[in-house]
């Protein structure tokens, strides 16, 4: 797979992950906890898809914070994004 074709593979399985988290959030009564782990996912994978695009090499990994690392510059707002992962929760969740 060449460089652009696994890019568009990455951005198409994140976009997948954020349809399955929209779904899962909107179920009555929401699937919280599957929704937060598809919302994650699909900032994993537009980030490593950024990675990809920027021609830098990332370990096998799922933690969001590794990849900020690699990505601080060109990914901060996906990240500020799945920061506000945990106060949708808690919307949902009425926890204080």
């Amino acid at each position: 797979m060449n460089d652009i074709n696994e890019i568009k593979s990455w951005i198409e399985h994140a976009e997948d992950d954020f349809s399955a988290a929209r779904v899962l959030s909107k179920n009555k009564p929401p699937l919280l906890f599957s929704a937060c782990f598809h919302a994650q996912q699909c900032a994993e994978k537009y980030m490593k898809a950024l990675l990809i695009f920027k021609g830098k090499k990332f370990p096998m990994t799922h933690d969001l914070n590794v990849l900020d690392e690699l990505t601080i510059e060109d990914a901060k707002q996906a990240i500020e994004i799945a920061n506000k992962v945990p106060l949708f929760s808690r919307k949902f969740l009425t926890l204080k």
